[in-house]
């Protein structure tokens, strides 16, 4: 009896709704991301009080209350004026070190991944030498030369994350040595530096920006940790972490509405970030996922 023919492998292709899924919540993490920023930019204009001024009489009433909308904190402050002013800082600690990070991590990276030389070897001792300090160690010691606060939390997290990053960097740096548009670039006398920042680097730094914006989240929730434990924002200053300290004081009686604020805005904004860097994956590596 003959045997009918096996079916031919079906295409590798993403399914459709899947497909579907992914960009809808890449738009929705865009309109997060937006909103949060724009509220941050215009929390001197659109907060209704000023985060630091408090009605020791109003003290943790509740949501709904008349001109409060998110209730009052321990203090008697305006829980959403904080959670505007408090957007601010934790922006700051999300973006702006791992953008640092990005940028030196960039450098290091194609230095290490396209000379081998003595130069190229030492960058990436010094990275393994990196991996092995936790980042709350590196907090410890900034604080103990900087002192805590915002600054803290930036250096912090900048120095944590250049192992990591530049790690990425020279995988990918590694995995486009030999290819024809190197050595083409070499036999027509092109220089090291245009061939690091000309040829090399824009094939590079797409999984690099990735892998940035999915770390934008991880560290808002890190610096709000940071200032958790008081070696970041410092009282009475808004901040979405101090506001989760000053909220867990005070959750037992009766006004758990103060962490709850800040818990929902860094769980939500830190998601969104996560969904984006999915989404640029998605756009500057469609073979992924």
């Amino acid at each position: 009896m003959t045997m009918a023919p096996s079916p031919l492998p079906a295409p590798n292709r993403r399914p459709v709704f899947g497909a579907g899924f992914r960009l809808g919540r890449t738009a929705v993490a865009l309109v997060v991301i937006a909103f949060v920023v724009v509220a941050a930019l215009l929390a001197p204009w659109v907060a209704p009080f000023d985060p630091l001024y408090g009605d020791g009489a109003l003290r943790r009433l509740p949501p709904g209350t008349e001109g409060h909308l998110l209730g009052l904190d321990a203090q008697g402050r305006d829980v959403l004026s904080r959670l505007l002013w408090g957007a601010r800082p934790s922006l700051i600690a999300g973006i702006v070190p791992v953008a640092a990070a990005l940028a030196i991590s960039l450098v290091l990276g194609l230095l290490a991944g396209y000379t081998s030389s003595f130069l190229g070897g030492l960058i990436m001792r010094v990275i393994d030498a990196l991996f092995a300090f936790p980042m709350i160690l590196f907090a410890i010691a900034t604080v103990s030369l900087l002192g805590p606060g915002l600054t803290t939390i930036i250096v912090t997290i900048t120095i944590s994350l250049v192992p990591y990053m530049t790690r990425i960097v020279y995988g990918a740096v590694v995995g486009e040595i030999g290819k024809g548009y190197l050595e083409t670039a070499r036999l027509l006398g092109a220089s090291r530096s245009r061939i690091l920042f000309k040829e090399l680097l824009p094939n590079v730094v797409s999984p690099s920006i990735v892998y940035a914006t999915t770390l934008i989240g991880p560290m808002i929730g890190f610096s709000s940790g940071l200032s958790f434990l008081g070696l970041g924002i410092q009282p009475p200053n808004a901040d979405w972490g101090r506001m989760t300290v000053e909220g867990v004081e005070v959750f037992a009686q009766g006004a758990p509405h103060v962490v709850l604020a800040a818990g929902i805005a860094i769980i939500v904004t830190s998601l969104a970030f996560n969904w984006l860097g999915s989404g640029l994956r998605d756009i500057l590596d469609p073979q992924q996922g």
